[in-house]
């Protein structure tokens, strides 16, 4: 029925009950508007409880004080069965960068069963993996503080990260503290961080493995001088491909595995962008492995389903070479 019909006579109890169907169908649009406003609106935090699902999972939370962002942050963090059997044993540590905005350690613990059965399954050595909280603007040191809901939060998520998390992991837990024994992985928002903290920061990290990074915006923010919004301007120069072409002239002193994986076509809709990301490593011959992964839309659960013995094997060498 289109609108030009009811220009013509009805009957007043059709008419009264479209009316009453638009009403409440109105009402409900805004009652499920205001349930999604509301979520969007949650305040950002750098200390999350750990959720009691993943407490199976043998997933513990931790702190440390961040003199960067002053407060205490949070992260969560997941050790092999054999890390209480083993007391003189040390082990390689995964950090997984989230996805999203604003940042929680929360985020990602999903990955907590996949890491779990691909080392009950032997697909990798025994391995601590950390799940980090990104900050406001997840996984970047923004250079002013933000304003959400009425709070300032300073927004050192990276310097977070790299000067603060990493140091405090290896002085609390047990792991192979040097270049070796770190791995860095994310998605997403997580997947631009892996980057473009990886090719920072080659000397701390042995390899990198970013799934479906958000690479299209990242050359804009490199193209606009760090403008990646009306809202959000960074340091001009931190992006993931000034910093890989940075990482190009030491790429010799600091060789690292990096992997790059993401859907194959446009139900991942950072595919292009990954694709031409990875050409563009190509001219700057850094080494990398591309994994399309099949009918694989924009999800870590999807792409670990589908393709989680080619994400870890990845991973396996670069994990038992730091074990020996």
């Amino acid at each position: 029925m289109n609108l030009r019909d009811y220009m013509y006579p009805v009957r007043k109890s059709i008419v009264m009950r479209c009316a009453l169907f638009l009403f409440f169908l109105s009402i409900s649009f805004l009652h499920a508007q205001k349930k999604v406003n509301k979520k969007h609106l949650e305040p950002f935090r750098w200390n999350h409880p750990l959720p009691e699902q993943f407490e199976k999972d043998r997933v513990r939370h931790g702190t440390f004080e961040s003199k960067a962002n002053k407060t205490t942050v949070g992260y969560n963090i997941l050790l092999p069965v054999v890390y209480d059997d083993d007391k003189e044993r040390r082990f390689p540590v995964v950090y997984l960068l989230h996805g999203g905005r604003p940042g929680s350690e929360a985020k990602h613990l999903r990955m907590a069963p996949f890491v779990n059965d691909a080392i009950e399954k032997k697909l990798i050595p025994p391995a601590i993996y950390v799940f980090v909280n990104g900050g406001p603007v997840s996984h970047y040191d923004y250079p002013t503080p933000l304003k959400h809901l009425g709070e300032n939060f300073e927004t050192k998520g990276n310097t977070a990260f790299v000067k603060e998390l990493i140091p405090h992991i290896d002085k609390t837990y047990r792991t192979i503290d040097e270049r070796k024994g770190r791995v860095v992985e994310g998605y997403s928002q997580g997947g631009r961080g892996t980057l473009r903290t990886a090719f920072c920061y080659p000397e701390l990290f042995s390899a990198a493995s970013a799934g479906s990074a958000g690479l299209a915006t990242e050359w804009r923010i490199q193209q606009d001088g760090g403008k990646e919004s009306n809202y959000l301007q960074f340091a001009p120069g931190d992006d993931a491909y000034t910093l890989a072409a940075t990482y190009a002239g030491r790429m010799k002193k600091f060789p690292m595995k990096v992997l790059l994986y993401s859907g194959n076509s446009k139900k991942d809709f950072n595919w292009e962008g990954n694709v031409a990301y990875s050409k563009f490593l190509d001219s700057l011959r850094v080494k990398h492995e591309h994994l399309l992964i099949p009918e694989c839309g924009h999800s870590t659960q999807q792409a670990y389903t589908i393709s989680g013995a080619r994400l870890f094997q990845f991973l396996a060498p670069i994990l038992r070479q730091a074990t020996h």
